[in-house]
């Protein structure tokens, strides 16, 4: 499976906002800061309790500069940031899509229960376990039940 030209975009600006920062490392805070200048990522995001996307994506920044080491060479993805990415292709496989969407991104960040990214997003008011929850059963509702892969004779149905 590929990426989209979307998420590769995002993909691609997330690098960019590292570099600019002269960051020795991409990470999933500056993935969520590009996240957030999403409309749609905004309309899911304050609908789930996020507050204030302006001060988010100031408290963002905030961080990522703070923990800049000015690296003259071109920053590096961070572990995590390559796990974000990895897992929003694999749960886009596993939803049976064509390629991941930017909220499979944002699912996969939000995941990631450790990292500042998600402590400031929490700070300002977003209720992450409802909004995974949420997304969890709306996969449930479109995924086939699992007796529906099997025949009367238990053997996988392959069609």
């Amino acid at each position: 499976m590929s990426v989209t030209l979307k998420i590769q975009t995002l993909i691609d600006l997330t690098i960019d906002r590292a570099k600019k920062e002269n960051a020795e490392h991409v990470l999933p805070e500056h993935l969520a800061y590009e996240l957030l200048l999403i409309p749609e990522i905004q309309t899911a995001l304050i609908s789930f309790g996020l507050k204030d996307i302006e001060k988010s994506l100031k408290e963002l920044e905030a961080y990522t500069r703070k923990i800049s080491s000015h690296s003259s060479t071109d920053p590096v993805s961070s572990n995590v940031f390559e796990i974000i990415i990895k897992r929003s292709i694999a749960q886009a496989l596993l939803e049976s899509k064509k390629a991941p969407a930017d909220t499979d991104v944002l699912y996969s960040l939000l995941r990631e229960s450790d990292i500042a990214a998600v402590r400031i997003l929490k700070k300002q008011g977003l209720n992450i376990e409802t909004l995974l929850s949420f997304h969890q059963g709306s996969q449930a509702a479109t995924e086939p039940e699992p007796s529906s892969l099997y025949d009367k004779s238990k053997t996988l149905r392959t069609t």
